[in-house]
């Protein structure tokens, strides 16, 4: 628990996105309102992420709790954002950076951030696939941008974030 404070923390720091943690009796899940990556289609847009770090219910025998950080969060869009299907869980073990370039892919030494830097860059990501993404290369620039712009009405149900409150 120490150990996600820290990172809570530190994405806490980011310019780029929010967090909040809805229900304060548990804060192994997050909401993450990300700001889309410079000079892409979605610039404009805010894309709601939730982060569930607890393991599911069929697992919990097993680890006796918590997984994180021995496997990645759960990971799902709430918000349409014509890169990830909505509300479904997202492959996050490839989700780094380098993992892309090099091979490297999750390991518990993965931040929080890394993860989401790399879901950030993976909404234009023309040839990305996998669980949760939908093929970007499909769409055309004119839709990720209306995509962008929708993307700020969004309120979140649970957390109550107003994206069009947020990075004003």
């Amino acid at each position: 628990m120490k150990a996600l404070g820290q990172q809570f923390r530190e994405v806490s720091k980011l310019d780029w996105c929010k967090v909040f943690i809805p229900d304060k009796t548990n804060a192994f899940v997050w909401h993450v309102a990300v700001k889309g990556p410079e000079d892409t289609p979605y610039k404009e847009g805010i894309y709601h992420m939730v982060l569930d770090f607890r393991p599911p219910a069929r697992m919990h025998y097993r680890t006796g709790g918590n997984m994180y950080p021995e496997q990645p969060p759960y990971m799902f869009c709430m918000n349409h954002s014509g890169s990830f299907i909505t509300n479904k869980t997202l492959c996050v073990k490839g989700a780094t950076m380098e993992g892309e370039v090099t091979g490297h892919y999750y390991t518990p030494g993965t931040t929080v951030e890394a993860i989401l830097t790399a879901m950030r860059m993976y909404l234009d990501s023309p040839d990305r696939s996998g669980v949760g993404f939908m093929q970007a290369s499909q769409m055309n620039p004119q839709d990720k941008e209306k995509y962008a712009q929708e993307s700020k009405k969004y309120v979140c149900p649970i957390c109550k974030a107003n994206h069009a409150e947020l990075f004003k």
